[in-house]
């Protein structure tokens, strides 16, 4: 999605993605101008998954909870934000499919705006 909104904004920087000289780090501006929580997912990911984190130490395998643990609190917390996600990405790519819109508005022929609607605010 960075990489996305980073060619939306600055055009002209194609070249730079070619030459392989483009840093990723410095390109999630962009995304979250287009989707205010994406950094937030992002930080998720980071510190949990991304990089050795505590829940690493442990082998956590398929296993029913009997009590509401950190390691169960962060895994379903990822897999909200992966579905909420999901869910913005494919109401754009289909917008011309759905009556009403949760997270989208149409400004002109070919432009949107992220724009949650009143019923998630």
């Amino acid at each position: 999605m960075n990489t996305v909104a980073y060619f939306m904004f600055e055009t002209s920087r194609h070249q730079t993605y070619l030459e392989a000289k483009m840093d990723v780090n410095k390109i999630m501006k962009y995304g979250k101008q287009v989707i205010p929580n994406l950094g937030i997912i992002q930080g998720i990911l980071s510190n949990y998954f991304v990089h050795i984190s505590d829940l690493h130490s442990d082998f956590n395998g398929v296993d029913s909870y009997d009590e509401y643990s950190e390691s169960l609190r962060i895994n379903i917390s990822l897999i909200k934000s992966c579905i909420w996600s999901l869910y913005i990405v494919s109401e754009l790519t289909f917008f011309g499919y759905f009556d009403g819109h949760t997270y989208w508005a149409k400004v002109s022929d070919n432009q949107y705006r992220f724009e949650e609607s009143e019923q998630v605010r």
